[in-house]
């Protein structure tokens, strides 16, 4: 059965193919979630404790029965406290076996997940959930983005900050780039 993806945008969504009918049974299917500030100036993020130990947008590999948006929220609400509903499918990413070796083929989704608004005085605090997969949660300036994420998620959020701005489609990318 084909995930429902709402998208938001006119003329686009309703049910998507099986994006992963006829492909291996090794491929693996993640989403991952973007809010950024209401002045669109920062972007949350969390800083990985394994492999580069990067900053990556709050999401994760989806489990067996869940939708890629389900996903996404169950990932958000664990790795951030925070509850949202997301139904806007931003960028779909297909990354090749060649590409990332050790991950092997799969597709990432980034859905909107709405804007972050800290309370006057409130810290962000990384969830008890999270602390061992991520050292810190941050709103980071996206004009330092790139001095502290991997050039792929730095490309799927540009790519889902200028879907979701100018509201014309889903970018297809290969590897977080267009084909």
């Amino acid at each position: 059965m084909a995930p429902e993806l709402e998208t938001g945008f006119p003329g686009i969504g309703g049910t998507v193919m099986s994006l992963a009918e006829g492909c291996s049974s090794t491929l693996k299917t993640s989403a991952s979630a973007l809010l950024q500030s209401q002045d669109m100036k920062t972007v949350l993020m969390l800083q990985a404790r394994y492999g580069d130990k990067k900053w990556r947008l709050p999401g994760g590999r989806r489990t067996e029965g869940e939708t890629l948006g389900q996903a996404a929220e169950r990932c958000l609400l664990r790795e951030t406290g925070l509850e949202r509903h997301v139904w806007q499918a931003l960028v779909l990413d297909s990354r090749t076996r060649e590409a990332e070796p050790t991950k092997g083929e799969g597709l990432h989704v980034v859905f909107y997940g709405g804007f972050f608004t800290k309370e006057k005085g409130q810290p962000l605090i990384l969830p008890e959930s999270a602390s061992d997969s991520y050292g810190a949660i941050a709103l980071i300036r996206y004009d330092q983005l790139s001095d502290h994420c991997t050039p792929l998620t730095m490309r799927r959020v540009d790519h889902a900050r200028r879907a979701q701005r100018l509201r014309q489609g889903i970018p297809l990318l290969t590897n977080g780039h267009y084909e």
